[in-house]
């Protein structure tokens, strides 16, 4: 009304109003546009679905997603509402005429410990880490008590015998994994391994005298058998779950090494000797079933329990040097009383009638708990 009164004209009033509309009108700014890589990335920092969502419809952009983006995506842990959002704008530029960029050939990407990726074909992320697993065990090797058995019942007047026999009783493996995804929920893992199966010895004193004199003898076996383990599995965990269940089979290497001490002592009328022993080695193979669970406590550590069962593991024909002469540990059984006991014999020998070869037996069960740390974080 004052601008009429001072006499500005009708136009000039328009054009003042027009200026002041658009001086009060936000600045409207076309978002950035949000990349297929964006959302995997923004998915993995942890944003909320929301937030991916939102950033997602406000995008210029397309993504194009076919078969094999999609099914990374999913082995990169973005969820289902995430990815129905990327269809939908997919859908939207499709139906306003916009024309997706071309795309290139899409590659794997195998995660390392430092979290990046790298390129090659196909479309599965590799995830990389390292575990390991250990509980308690029990040798069903039965050789040392077969001969400490025989000892006692062989004894003669004026003679003493004592044994004992012993083992760590755990076992421990430390491995490599890998694990990609085959199909939603579905994970294809491959392991390899290097561990102590077994920790064992024996350990025996016999004292004879009479009223000449006395002689004192002792031994020790020790024997200490390394495991090399590979195995493939199949495991099952569902998205957004912190527990999964695994079912796998593999091989396993067993090398074993039995060292041997004697010493004596003799009085009176009595002399002895023994004689010098090199370690007795020797290899073996099994193979085994496993099946366990897992549970995430962390996006990069699991904690679980695995049971394994070796089957054939079963190593023997241990060869060593006794006095520098190549020989093989053996176990013979005494006629007078139907028992065994532990002894040596030349490579260069056969196998008599009452002998045979010496053997130490890991077949059989074994439960053991496990940690693993995924490099990349959880598949």
């Amino acid at each position: 009304m004052a601008l009429h009164e001072e006499g500005v004209s009708n136009a000039v009033i328009n054009a003042i109003k027009k200026r002041a509309a658009q001086q009060a009108a936000p600045e409207r700014t076309e978002s950035k546009p949000v990349t297929y890589e964006d959302v995997i990335s923004l998915s993995k920092a942890g944003l909320s679905d929301a937030a991916i969502i939102t950033a997602i419809e406000r995008s210029s952009s397309g993504f194009d997603l076919d078969a094999q983006r999609l099914l990374r995506l999913k082995s990169s842990g973005v969820s289902n509402s995430v990815i129905e959002a990327m269809q939908r704008n997919d859908s939207q530029k499709t139906a306003a005429g916009q024309t997706a960029a071309p795309t290139l050939p899409h590659k794997v990407s195998v995660e390392t410990s430092t979290g990046k990726p790298t390129s090659g074909e196909g479309s599965r992320i590799v995830r990389l880490g390292i575990g390991y697993s250990g509980g308690p065990y029990k040798s069903r090797t039965k050789e040392f008590t077969k001969d400490m058995a025989w000892e006692k019942a062989s004894l003669a007047a004026g003679e003493s015998f004592r044994g004992e026999t012993g083992q760590t009783g755990v076992e421990g493996t430390l491995y490599l994994f890998g694990e990609t995804a085959t199909r939603p929920d579905w994970k294809l893992g491959l392991s390899l391994g290097l561990g102590l199966a077994e920790h064992s010895w024996y350990e025996v004193s016999l004292l004879e005298s009479d009223a000449s004199g006395s002689v004192s003898t002792t031994g020790k076996f020790e024997n200490i058998t390394g495991i090399f383990p590979a195995e493939i599995y199949f495991k099952y965990s569902p998205e957004n779950k912190k527990g999964s269940l695994f079912l796998g089979m593999g091989a396993d290497y067993l090398r074993t090494n039995t060292s041997i001490t004697a010493s004596c002592s003799a009085s009176g009328d009595y002399s002895c000797s023994v004689s010098n022993f090199s370690p007795f080695q020797a290899s073996g193979a099994a193979i085994h079933a496993a099946a366990g669970g897992e549970y995430f406590i962390s996006p990069k550590i699991s904690l679980g329990l695995n049971l394994k069962y070796l089957f054939g593991g079963k190593v023997r024909d241990l060869r060593g040097t006794v006095d520098g002469v190549k020989s093989r540990l053996i176990m013979v059984k005494d006629p007078s009383n139907g028992l065994e006991y532990i002894d040596t014999k030349a490579v260069s020998q056969g196998l008599g009638a009452n002998e045979r070869l010496f053997e130490y037996d890991y077949s059989g069960p074994r439960l053991n708990a496990f940690v693993k740390y995924y490099f990349g974080g959880r598949p």
